[in-house]
């Protein structure tokens, strides 16, 4: 699976972007693996900005994107260069992330168009923003938790999926299998973008005995007695999280 991402890193560097999926259970080890995968692109010169989708009703929309974008307006970098990279389009991705006004008062009111139309024009405004601002730095997108993402978020999404083979742009996203069924948004967006092969889906599974073994010796730093072994795959199911829970609470308590 990690061979798998850093070749999607490979190309976007290159830039031949694309929109990779990272499905599992919870605790399957989905945001590791993804932050592993973003450390090393950061290593190899990629920019690295991340939003989380929540679990809430009355979702803000296009959530994931809007708190990329803060990061970009509270990072450290030129001011002037964000300011490059919105160019005409300012006004609509303030539409959306309103603390932009706040970083450049220039940014003059938004067109007045129909519900429609407008969400379009976003859609568009932001890939341009994107485009640009990667030409700058190769950019990883990262979107954690999508099985909790709003339509707004979906939908963005699979408008962006095709224009990012044109793109220095990696978007990596996250979700729980188990928490999307058939009636949902992101549901039809992977059937669609599957397809048409516009998407990469990573899936993982909880581990087996032996990997279970080895990331217990991983933990310990040495072989783990093999009824301890046995005793914790029974108790977890091979879910990379909760061994490491209850390997913790074991040492916790004294029991090991």
């Amino acid at each position: 699976e990690r061979a798998r991402l850093r070749q999607l890193v490979d190309d976007a560097l290159v830039g031949r972007g694309r929109l990779a999926l990272v499905a599992g259970e919870a605790g399957v080890g989905k945001s590791r693996l993804v932050a592993e995968i973003a450390d090393e692109a950061q290593a190899r010169g990629m920019r690295v900005l991340t939003g989380h989708c929540v679990e809430m009703s009355g979702t803000p929309p296009y959530l994931p994107y809007v708190e990329i974008i803060e990061e970009v307006i509270s990072s450290p970098r030129s001011p002037a260069a964000l300011r490059e990279a919105l160019g005409d389009v300012a006004a609509e991705i303030a539409r959306i992330a309103p603390a932009l006004r706040r970083a450049f008062p220039d940014i003059p009111p938004p067109i007045e168009l129909p519900a429609e139309l407008a969400r379009r024009y976003v859609w568009n405004s932001f890939s341009e923003f994107m485009g640009r601002a990667a030409q700058r730095q190769p950019l990883l997108l990262v979107l954690e938790d999508l099985h909790w993402a709003g339509e707004s978020t979906v939908l963005l999404t699979e408008y962006l999926a095709p224009l990012l083979p044109d793109m220095p742009v990696l978007v990596l996203g996250t979700y729980r299998d188990d928490e999307v069924d058939l009636n949902h948004p992101l549901a039809r967006v992977i059937g669609q973008l599957g397809r048409r092969r516009l998407m990469e889906q990573v899936s993982l599974h909880r581990l087996s005995f032996d990997g279970v073994r080895a990331m217990l010796r991983a933990l310990a730093g040495q072989p783990a007695p093999e009824q301890l072994v046995q005793v914790i795959d029974r108790e977890t199911e091979g879910n990379p999280f909760f061994v490491e829970e209850v390997t913790k609470s074991l040492v916790e308590v004294g029991a090991i």
